[in-house]
């Protein structure tokens, strides 16, 4: 898969924080690999990582994006 640069993953960030205030919601936690891939431009797929310890992320106001990993 390829990369995306960073103005398109903010456009589509700002568009699912849109949509989520719409709904009046502030935010909203992001655990699918292929949607963390689309809003933040990475994988969270690694041959290492624990399934009971997982590896998310939250998009709350301003479209800012946050990731949470286990320690």
């Amino acid at each position: 898969m390829g990369s995306f640069d960073e103005p398109e993953l903010r456009i589509r960030r700002r568009r699912v924080a849109d949509a989520l205030t719409e709904h009046g919601l502030a935010g909203a936690l992001i655990s699918d690999p292929a949607n963390v891939r689309y809003l933040g431009g990475f994988a969270l797929e690694q041959p290492w990582q624990s399934r009971t310890r997982p590896t998310l992320c939250v998009l709350v106001g301003g479209a800012r994006l946050i990731v949470v990993v286990s320690d």
